[in-house]
């Protein structure tokens, strides 16, 4: 698990990078549409689409760790009712 966080959380600093990259590009042109600029975007979008990919990695390990959670849970609340009996004989004082 906890290299899937340091890989989101380096996806996400490469990100901020590469948008500083373009703030920067934009910055030295004055406004105008130059090759750097269009570098910048293209490395953004390649960052942006690695980042993607990892943030649904990360969904997946989060999906799975909540099944696995359920199951447990599931398991938890049926040795718990073997061990009181059936659901009528709880519920009666």
């Amino acid at each position: 698990m906890d290299g899937t966080v340091d890989d989101l959380t380096s996806a996400y600093d490469e990100l901020i990078e590469t948008t500083m990259d373009i703030l920067e590009a934009r910055a030295v042109s004055g406004g105008q549409k130059m090759a750097n600029i269009d570098a910048a975007l293209v490395a953004f979008r390649e960052q942006w689409e690695t980042f993607q990919v990892v943030c649904d990695l990360m969904e997946d390990m989060v999906e799975q760790a909540r099944c696995h959670i359920g199951l447990e849970l599931l398991v938890d609340v049926a040795t718990d009712a073997r061990q009181r009996g059936p659901l009528d004989q709880r519920l009666l004082p």
